[in-house]
């Protein structure tokens, strides 16, 4: 009996640990994005430098 009872907790704890993960997945993610975005722009005018 004491298992069937658990077993939504179990549930719930799952679950939350799931939307962390998503959670941070979407957090690294946009800040790789944001990331990439300044090493490309950082890149170019780098390269605008040496060319000019």
């Amino acid at each position: 009996m004491r298992g069937v009872q658990a077993l939504p907790f179990i549930g719930r704890r799952v679950e939350e640990k799931l939307f962390a993960a998503i959670r941070w997945e979407s957090i690294i993610t946009l800040y790789g994005h944001t990331f990439n975005l300044r090493a490309s722009f950082v890149r170019h005018s780098t390269l605008e430098h040496s060319c000019s």
